[in-house]
């Protein structure tokens, strides 16, 4: 049987402690849409200094990031879903929804309780074939039901 090693609770302690204080450890390489997104903010400074998508594609070529401007677009769209936008027409503060009024009621008794129930419409009436007394009632077969007799 093979011998279990022991390990001192104090060098565990100690790594752990040394483990925490490392800094994170930033990856050397990312993903093109993961690229993208880091220079977002810039690629938006170029677009409102007037730069189309070709332009920038080819200003990303330069610095070895290469990619069509039909892929650049679809990047842009799929980061501005991911960060939805703030309503248009911004809430005025103080303002509230204005409970609607009851048709039946004006706006002068607004206060009072209607209690009159609308009218039920009557159901009409399902009259039934006349059957002859003598004779029971058969349902017409289903189209198909043929093959099984």
């Amino acid at each position: 049987m093979p011998k279990t090693i022991m390990i001192p609770k104090a060098a565990i302690d100690e790594t752990i402690a040394a483990f925490s204080e490392l800094p994170a450890k930033q990856p050397s390489d990312y993903p093109l849409k993961e690229a993208i997104e880091r220079i977002l903010p810039a690629i938006n400074g170029l677009v409102k200094k007037g730069y189309n998508l070709d332009e920038i594609c080819s200003l990303l070529a330069q610095k070895e990031i290469i990619l069509t401007s039909s892929r650049l677009k679809q990047y842009l769209r799929d980061f501005d879903k991911s960060h939805p936008k703030q309503s248009r027409k911004p809430r005025l503060p103080g303002l509230t929804a204005v409970p609607a009024l009851n048709p039946i009621q004006s706006a002068d008794d607004s206060k009072t309780k209607v209690t009159s129930k609308p009218q039920a419409t009557p159901k009409p009436e399902v009259t039934k074939p006349a059957t002859n007394p003598d004779k029971s009632y058969k349902s017409p077969p289903k189209p198909g039901a043929e093959q099984f007799k």
